[in-house]
């Protein structure tokens, strides 16, 4: 009988949380006036942590990239793209891109992601990363919150062909970084 049994509200993390805390709240009222509640400070300010994470990290990756949790490795081939990931590790791989402009959107909510720039592609990034890093070629990695950065990487090599890359990149929580490709 209980396996059909559907409540009608969808009860989230939050919910609960709060609702456990709302509890050890009024049993800590209750020991103001009897005693021997001291016991439940603990419990509450865990809990009070629990709900905190609880309403702050859904926002966060919904937020700034939608849905889908794992690992990806996305390698674009036309000159518009844009690409999504909830939680997890990302890698952006720029190696197969045609030659001319490209415009590209990477997001992650809560996890990393990894740009590689092969050595005659000029990136045009436009990054930015919640709370976290962001690790850029030959320079200090910048940590801490609502961090951004615009930055040009010219291309190392010279080719008539060059791609330009057009890059908007966001981190909800963790890290941005950029890499050159080794070959």
């Amino acid at each position: 009988l209980l396996a059909w049994y559907r409540p009608p509200v969808r009860a989230t993390a939050v919910v609960v949380a709060a609702a456990m805390l709302a509890v050890l709240g009024i049993g800590l009222l209750v020991g103001a006036f009897r005693g021997r509640a001291r016991w439940l400070i603990a419990p509450a300010v865990v809990m009070l942590l629990v709900a905190q994470i609880a309403s702050v990290v859904p926002r966060v990756v919904s937020d700034t990239a939608g849905s889908g949790v794992g690992e990806r490795r996305w390698a674009p081939t036309t000159t518009s793209s844009s690409f999504e990931l909830g939680a997890g590790s990302a890698t952006l791989d720029l190696t197969r891109l045609p030659a001319g402009a490209v415009d590209i959107d990477a997001s992650v909510g809560l996890g990393e992601l990894v740009v590689i720039v092969p050595a005659d592609t000029r990136l045009v990034l436009d990054g930015s990363v919640g709370v976290g890093e962001i690790d850029l070629p030959a320079q200090r990695p910048l940590e801490g919150a609502d961090l951004d950065v615009q930055r040009t990487f010219e291309p190392l090599t010279t080719t008539s062909d060059v791609t330009t890359v057009d890059l908007t990149a966001e981190v909800g929580l963790g890290s941005l970084e950029v890499r050159r490709a080794t070959s």
